[in-house]
């Protein structure tokens, strides 16, 4: 990132990475694509219900690793905050 912002010509380029923790709801999570949101949603909205339920077993089992003890998600998040002066 800060290589695009430098060869675009702007000065007093910094770039750092932000980390944390998005604690959420696993049924709120699951709720926009099993209610149509999203390209997901849109997908699972085409499948027989048998099918939705496969899908909802591997949503439960890949979050399985990511649930605390109070049952929410702790998914690790990171951004990239970026920054330049015109010069």
């Amino acid at each position: 990132m800060a290589g695009l912002l430098d060869a675009a010509g702007l000065t007093d380029v910094r770039c750092e990475t932000i980390s944390w923790v998005h604690r959420t709801d696993p049924e709120v999570w699951w709720s926009g694509p099993a209610n149509g949101i999203s390209r997901p949603g849109l997908v699972m909205e085409t499948q027989p219900p048998e099918m939705v339920v496969r899908i909802r077993a591997a949503y439960d089992e890949l979050t399985a690793a990511y649930r605390d003890t109070d049952g929410l998600l702790a998914l690790p998040t990171a951004a990239l905050l970026a920054s330049a002066s015109v010069p």
